[in-house]
């Protein structure tokens, strides 16, 4: 079409007129208004309209009831609005077609009614767009629409379908409290600045399938009635959606959330799925409720992942999830779980306050684990790697087997199963071997501990301790082996024993303990609770019971020599007692040492041999004499041993025989209970002193050797 001057124009002519609606004259525009009124068509495509005339077009048409502009069929498809724009309070009543138009200025479609279908496709906004508070009666179509500027649907009610597809946001947009009657359907949009959704009510669901949020997006308080999905989708910065409540299935597979993720408070009546994601920021799910099944398989949480008071009423999923800041279950309950894994967190997985209440299996490798006031009402298996376990105040009512994996886990993919990444904790250098590092305050007669190491493990306040149920390679700490010096000369050198870790804390504690080698407490113990000698000796004596109904003989005369030492160094106890306990330490190590009961046999015997040389072994000779005599006839003989006597010189009393003579009276008399020479009387006291002493020790000997081979 070719206007006057030769001008070519694509615009869509006014009939009668050949030409659009921006080349009429003034007349003819007067005469084409003037022909219009509520409720008119209005068509005016591939059309330049200015804001001067669109003034004049719903003024035209304004309805005097109600003294809002009403539109029967409106088509403004490739219309240019080259400058501002306002449709505010606007009513169509039939179709509105603004498909591909240009919006060069602010657009205001502040509530408008839409009686019909919507149609925005491929549009373009170059300013700030409004539909606030308008109604969409049937489907909303904002295909391939770029928004340069501002976006305000909040309070908008989209009563049919509404389609944002491909869309662009170039700067923030506003959908509060808006209300979707039909699925909403945002499938890879991409927001450039903040977005906000906060209490929408999705109705019938939303689909954000691989959507950009580069900005913030806030969903908080938001209702969807039927499935969510953010398959895919690009949070790339803080995403909010506490109080939301889902009673579709909510997916969330393969998404991206590069800041915070937080969904406190919220509500998860049916499915919920986070397979795949990567939670870069912080993962909050404070207080939020699964009802059913959950499942973040495959996930990996950078930033620390909290889910403190979350409730799991299904089955929940952590098939290899990563998190490698730590991760908070603290308080959180799973009433129908049967099991969890295998789970790889770097930093400390709580556990603590949760609440297990079906029989569950636990997969875990994580350098620090905590399942402190945690409730286990049904039996549970705890499979474990690299961990140091607290279950300070947990409270077991069936039996729980805490067990040292000794494999890699494994899962089950796409290509049957694979292992676990376990390549970052073993980079670490952290034995994969678990330990477990308290059970004060629990009642450990459900406790079945299997191959876990207890170098670390405070007992000390656990309940039935001598029920406690050790399998398999179980470890205990060592004390250190080391000389005992006297003026700087090595005299005794320790004997290895397997002790506690209590003992151990309680000795480095001390002011040059720790220069022996005993090992202070760590950092990751439970408090800084030190136990005292008195409680520490009845802990080795409960776990003394236990070890020897296990037949595990050698390690309970350890706690045996463990327990003794207490009582020694229990400053509570009577003076007599520990010197007595000294004297008995010092001999034979409470009965177990047995070299130092052989040492203490020999130099008890080369004592007893040197008394009765000096003092106890006659220097005259012990022949008898036989004195004959005559008297009247009768003949009488008297026969007398000369008493015992010694030297007065006591150097005449020192002699290599007389030792040997003094020594074989001694093992006479006291293994044959025969003595071949009369003593003096001090040495018959110095050799009764012998006969009870010398066998004493000997028996501590092999009573010793027994105890270190007994099985």
């Amino acid at each position: 079409m070719e206007e006057e001057g030769g001008t070519s124009c694509q615009g869509q002519r006014v009939l009668p007129y050949s030409k659009c609606l921006e080349h009429l004259s003034e007349g003819e525009l007067h005469s084409y208004l003037s022909a219009l009124h509520p409720g008119s068509d209005i068509e005016h495509r591939d059309t330049v309209i200015s804001s001067r005339v669109l003034r004049r077009i719903l003024a035209s048409i304004t309805d005097p009831a109600d003294e809002r502009p009403t539109f029967g069929t409106a088509r403004f498809d490739s219309a240019i609005f080259p400058s501002d724009v306002n449709f505010e309070r606007s009513h169509f009543r039939g179709l509105a077609v603004f498909e591909d138009a240009h919006f060069e200025r602010s657009a205001n479609f502040a509530r408008v009614d839409f009686d019909r279908n919507a149609d925005f496709r491929q549009s373009k906004f170059e300013s700030k767009a409004s539909y606030a508070g308008s109604t969409f009666g049937r489907s909303a179509r904002f295909e391939d629409v770029v928004f340069v500027g501002l976006v305000a649907m909040n309070e908008a009610t989209f009563k049919g379908a509404a389609r944002f597809n491909r869309a662009k946001f170039n700067e923030r947009s506003f959908f509060t409290q808006a209300k979707f009657h039909q699925q909403a359907s945002f499938e890879r949009v991409k927001f450039d600045r903040d977005s906000e959704f906060s209490n929408i009510d999705f109705a019938r669901g939303a689909q954000f399938r691989r959507s950009t949020f580069e900005g913030s997006a806030w969903f908080g308080g938001c209702k969807f009635g039927g499935a969510a999905t953010f398959v895919g989708t690009q949070f790339n910065g803080l995403l909010r959606m506490e109080r939301c409540t889902f009673s579709g299935p909510a997916q969330f597979e393969q998404a991206r959330m590069g800041g915070n993720g937080e969904f406190q408070g919220a509500n998860f009546k049916s499915a919920a799925r986070f397979n795949g994601v990567n939670f870069v920021g912080q993962a909050q799910f404070q207080k939020v409720n699964f009802a059913e099944t959950v499942s973040f398989r495959l996930s990996t949480f950078t930033g620390a992942a909290t889910f403190s008071g979350a409730v799991f009423g299904g089955m929940v999923g952590l098939d290899s999830a990563i998190f490698d800041s730590g991760a908070k279950f603290t308080e959180t309950s799973f009433p129908a779980a049967t099991h969890l894994g295998p789970i790889v967190c770097l930093g400390t997985l709580h556990w603590s306050g949760a609440e297990f209440s079906r029989p569950i299996t636990i997969e875990l490798a994580a350098p620090r684990v905590r399942f402190r006031r945690t409730r286990f009402d049904s039996t549970a298996t705890i499979k474990a790697r690299y961990a140091a376990i607290d279950f300070t105040d947990a409270a077991l009512s069936s039996p729980v087997v805490v067990a040292a994996h000794p494999v890699c886990f494994t899962t089950t993919g796409g290509a049957g199963r694979k292992d676990v990444d376990e390549s970052r904790l073993s980079a670490q250098g952290i034995s994969e071997v678990s330990s477990l590092i308290s059970v004060r305050g629990v009642d450990v007669s459900h406790l079945v501990l299997t191959d876990v190491s207890l170098v670390d493990c405070e007992f000390s306040g656990a309940v039935q301790l001598d029920q406690i149920h050790l399998q398999g390679d179980y470890r205990f700490p060592e004390a250190p082996t080391r000389w005992r010096r006297l003026l700087g000369v090595p005299l005794l050198r320790s004997t290895r024993r397997v002790t506690l870790a209590e003992e151990q804390h309680w000795r480095a504690s001390r002011s040059r303990a720790s220069r022996d080698g005993w090992k202070e407490k760590e950092n990751f113990n439970s408090d800084d609770f030190t136990a005292k000698p008195r409680n520490l000796a009845a802990t080795y004596r409960e776990l003394r019971k236990s070890l020897e109904d296990s037949k595990n003989e050698p390690d309970a005369a350890d706690f045996y020599y463990g327990e003794m030492e207490m009582r020694r160094h229990d400053e509570t106890r009577p003076t007599a007692e520990r010197l007595l306990l000294t004297l008995y330490w010092a001999i034979s190590g409470y009965g177990l040492r047995a070299i130092r009961a052989f040492v203490a046999l020999f130099i008890a015997l080369f004592l007893a041999s040197s008394s009765i040389m000096l003092l106890g072994l006659p220097s005259n000779s012990q022949s008898p004499r036989t004195t004959v005599s005559v008297t009247h006839g009768a003949i009488a003989l008297e026969t007398q041993t000369p008493p015992p006597s010694l030297s007065p010189n006591i150097m005449d009393r020192v002699s290599w025989s007389r030792f040997e003579k003094a020594t074989q009276e001694n093992l006479n008399a006291i293994f044959f209970r025969r003595s071949a020479t009369s003593l003096t009387t001090l040495g018959v006291y110095i050799q009764m002193v012998a006969r009870l002493t010398i066998p004493t020790l000997f028996v501590l000997g092999v009573l010793a050797i027994r105890n270190r081979v007994k099985r």
